[in-house]
């Protein structure tokens, strides 16, 4: 499976292309998505989207968000003309489980409802809902808050992503769920380094791995988690990338916690007494007609966006307190925060850290230092959290 690469001024498809560039790039030698690893945390809430004559090649990813109910990406199940794609009535939805042979752990699809508003040309709205059998034993995901999803963005934190796509620029989709570790953006960093000839708009949601550590084809729709207390939330799902290559450039989810009515409206996140009417299944298409499944739209860039080493955030306030020749060090962070791990330094490149501590459930964290707070205040605090190249100045 390619690329669907869509040229926004043109809306054409140019999946050509998009193989053609692959080949210009070494090809990585992995096991898993793109250099990920097998899931064993969220591999049970995580979905993927097959066709019930091939299951060992999944196409779109999803996520359990109730018990017979899938979040994904509106593009997974709407075709070029806006209409439900006629492979939703040949499709199963399973765990990695069920797409490996547990019949039990997979379902076809009853429903699918994409956002009212969706907009292939844009790629906003990029979110839908498919209804399914409740055969998963009543497990799903959380969603995060938008405010946990602003304290990880802040500080250019470490996010999950989740999917069965590709192993390899060019290689198959997984039949296994796999993880990838990636850096979430800051919205203001993203919108100015946006490389895209399509507009920036709040509900995206900006990550960056690598060519050799990204998500790819057959992760359209699956999940972004970041970590809150322990526990994976879902920040964002899967919507567009570079057609350049997978990981080159921003990858781009659909910002969940910009949807929570629509995603009310259908019982998740709150009791409804009525459902809204759903729309019918497409019917199978005709024997030995088989159109292209959806892939992973990718937009063609302007440029290869690097964050900056350094940031500056009031995420974290800083407290600077004399006791006997030490400094105290208290940083005040988000609660979203507890229990992550970060390094402490003394200046922006300075390679020898202050000490290493961990959030408490508060969001807060406090460190004796053998220095005065006069030189910690000359050469500034900052924290670097555990996965994470950047380095986030606390505020006093």
């Amino acid at each position: 499976m390619t690329y669907r690469h869509r040229q926004i001024t043109s809306g054409v498809a140019l999946w050509a292309l998009a193989v053609l560039t692959f080949s210009l790039f070494p090809q990585a030698r992995v096991s898993a998505v793109i250099g990920g690893t097998p899931d064993a945390t969220t591999a049970n809430v995580v979905v993927g989207f097959a066709r019930s004559s091939n299951l060992n090649s999944p196409y779109c990813s999803g996520v359990l968000v109730a018990p017979n109910w899938v979040l994904t990406a509106a593009h997974c199940i709407v075709d070029d003309n806006g209409s439900l794609g006629w492979w939703l009535a040949s499709t199963v939805i399973g765990t990695t489980d069920g797409l490996r042979g547990n019949s039990s752990l997979r379902s076809v699809i009853r429903a699918a409802v994409p956002h009212p508003s969706y907009s292939s040309t844009t790629s906003t709205s990029d979110i839908a809902l498919v209804q399914i059998d409740s055969v998963f034993g009543g497990i799903s995901a959380q969603i995060a808050t938008a405010e946990e999803v602003s304290a990880f963005e802040a500080v250019a934190a470490t996010v999950t992503n989740v999917g069965f796509g590709k192993i390899s620029q060019s290689g198959p989709t997984s039949s296994t769920a796999l993880e990838v570790q990636a850096t979430i953006w800051p919205p203001s960093e993203c919108q100015r380094q946006w490389p895209y000839r399509t507009s920036y708009v709040s509900e995206f949601v900006c990550s960056k791995g690598s060519l050799s550590k990204t998500v790819c084809n057959g992760d359209s729709g699956g999940p972004m988690f970041v970590n809150v207390g322990g526990q994976r939330k879902i920040a964002g799902v899967l919507s567009f990338g570079s057609a350049v290559a997978c990981g080159y450039s921003i990858t781009v989810h659909t910002r969940v916690s910009s949807f929570r009515s629509f995603l009310e409206k259908y019982g998740i996140g709150r009791p409804v007494d009525v459902v809204p009417e759903l729309p019918s299944l497409p019917s199978p298409t005709e024997p030995g007609v088989v159109p292209d499944l959806p892939s992973l739209p990718v937009l063609e860039t302007t440029s290869n966006p690097v964050l900056p080493k350094f940031t500056v955030s009031r995420v974290f306030q800083l407290v600077l307190t004399t006791r006997a020749r030490n400094c105290i060090v208290y940083i005040d962070g988000p609660v979203a925060y507890s229990r992550l791990k970060t390094t402490l330094f003394a200046g922006k490149t300075s390679n020898r850290s202050l000490a290493v501590g961990t959030f408490d459930q508060f969001g807060d964290i406090a460190r004796r230092i053998g220095s005065s707070c006069a030189a910690l205040r000359k050469s500034g605090v900052y924290l670097q959290m555990e996965g994470s190249s950047v380095r986030t100045e606390a505020v006093e």
